[in-house]
């Protein structure tokens, strides 16, 4: 599981927490919202903490302080008791390795599997937009022209 993914599910459990606990204001600044929800809902105040807590952890950790700092956020979201953080727990459980893995460093970047699902999503859309291809390799050949930056028209 990668950061993105990790982020994705907090961010979840931070929305389940924040619907629960919304008391009107459709239109207010985000910032207002938050300020106005974080002061009038404790487990809401400690759910955006964890939120932000992560993602702090995750951009500024690194590959030699990465496992302490997951295993003391997973503490904090266990010492905190809400129930729609406990998938969030599960999951950083499940993917520990992995999830420490991301924070190495290849030629100065952190290992992300974001291409490969930029290429999955790509070839997704060609999908849909050809409502769909009976014949696999004219779906091949559309793909690989798609996805291929350098190519140029032949007739």
């Amino acid at each position: 599981m990668d950061s993105f993914h990790v982020i994705k599910l907090i961010n979840h459990a931070f929305n389940l927490v924040r619907c629960d606990a919304i008391t009107g204001g459709r239109y207010i600044q985000a910032t207002d919202l938050i300020k106005r929800l974080l002061s009038i809902h404790p487990e809401l105040e400690v759910a955006y903490y964890h939120k932000e807590n992560y993602a702090y952890f995750n951009k500024a950790s690194d590959s030699k302080n990465a496992a302490y700092r997951l295993d003391q956020f997973i503490i904090e979201l266990s010492a905190s008791g809400i129930s729609e953080f406990q998938p969030v727990k599960r999951s950083l459980r499940k993917w520990r390795k992995e999830i420490v893995n991301s924070f190495d460093r290849h030629n100065g970047k952190r290992i992300s599997n974001g291409s490969v699902e930029s290429v999955n999503s790509r070839l997704k859309l060609i999908k849909r937009n050809g409502k769909g291809y009976k014949d696999f390799e004219r779906f091949r050949k559309r793909a690989l022209y798609s996805l291929n930056n350098n190519s140029s028209i032949k007739l």
